[in-house]
């Protein structure tokens, strides 16, 4: 089965915009063709017009990616379904054959080994193999979407705010910012990966899980020797995360307060969060704003910062916890006459 349907991204291509006139300036009769070669090229400054032109080829992605998670659901609908008809009750494997797969794994990696394993043990069927490579496909094509779309966001942020382009143009400056969003995709995905404890993407998490259910419900669902091989995420540690550059995991506490976040809201560039106030206050105080947290060099903007409802239920149960605890402490020295 192939992927979703969704149309894969192109990180090759940027919105057709005019070209800028030169900024090159003459000082004292000499051309800047006479500078040494050794010096860096003059600054390009864009019309904020052209900021305003890349805001349709971003929201253009809303949409992929809405078709990619129907995609997901879709697939998961239908594996439920093949089980449903086809899967044998009380075999070992999901899907209609428990005798061992002639499929080999991707790589000899440790990771590929790891993978193959995993799959071996959820399932024997191909069919329900070319659901999983459907899957894995449609979630590498998201990834890449929220890379090139972030590209486009900063880059529309620098060329509003004036800033320095790390390209010689748009095309080559998009390429460049694309790069570090790769990364930084990159860094994102092992974190949710991380949060499931199984060392797999949520949605073929989710995936198995259905599959599994239907007709193993009261049995656990195996996992090869794939369970907890990345890691997993341990609630009680989270407030001793710190928040740096590009490493993906979350913090409770403001970067710029080191209190807990208070009306979190999160950067759509970085994927950093703050206080509202207090990252609202750093801003109107500069012309130009750079993401505070160390090792990030992103713009950042008001309208940027979008509200994050799940971090701040977060918040609210550390706060709960903590005041649960301290009760708790409290009582336990209470001295009962």
């Amino acid at each position: 089965m192939g992927a979703t349907g969704a149309p894969a991204a192109s990180s090759s291509r940027t919105p057709q915009v005019p070209a800028p006139q030169s900024q090159s300036r003459q000082n004292g009769g000499e051309s800047s063709s006479s500078a040494s070669s050794s010096q860096p090229p003059p600054t390009v400054e864009y019309p904020r017009a052209v900021a305003q032109s890349l805001k349709p080829s971003i929201g253009a992605f809303i949409p992929h990616t809405d078709h990619i998670k129907k995609g997901l659901t879709y697939l998961t609908d239908a594996a439920v379904e093949y089980e449903e008809f086809f899967g044998e009750q009380g075999a070992k494997t999901a899907g209609s054959t428990d005798k061992p797969s002639s499929r080999k794994p991707a790589g000899r990696s440790k990771a590929a080994l790891a993978a193959h394993a995993s799959q071996q043990a959820f399932s024997q069927d191909s069919q329900i193999h070319q659901m999983e490579d459907a899957i894995l496909t449609a979630v590498d094509i998201q990834y890449q979407m929220d890379a090139e779309r972030a590209a486009l966001e900063s880059l529309a942020g620098l060329i509003s705010m004036g800033g320095r382009l790390p390209g010689i143009d748009l095309q080559t400056s998009y390429q460049e910012l694309l790069k570090t969003e790769v990364k930084h995709q990159q860094s994102l995905r092992k974190q949710a990966i991380n949060q499931t404890g199984r060392g797999m993407d949520r949605p073929m998490l989710d995936f198995r899980t259905k599959v599994w259910d239907y007709h193993h419900m009261n049995e656990p669902m195996p996992v090869g020797n794939l369970d907890g091989a990345v890691g997993e995420d341990d609630d009680d540690n989270e407030m001793e995360i710190v928040m740096t550059g590009d490493s993906g995991q979350q913090s409770l506490k403001c970067p710029l307060t080191t209190k807990l976040l208070e009306d979190p809201v999160t950067s759509s560039s970085c994927k950093h969060s703050f206080s509202k106030d207090a990252i609202m206050g750093m801003i109107a105080s500069q012309r130009q704003t750079s993401c505070p947290v160390h090792g990030c060099n992103r713009p950042i903007t008001a309208s940027m910062l979008q509200p994050n409802k799940a971090l701040a239920r977060k918040v609210a149960r550390e706060k709960l916890i903590q005041e649960e605890m301290s009760q708790a402490q409290e009582d336990e020295y209470t001295t009962v006459e």
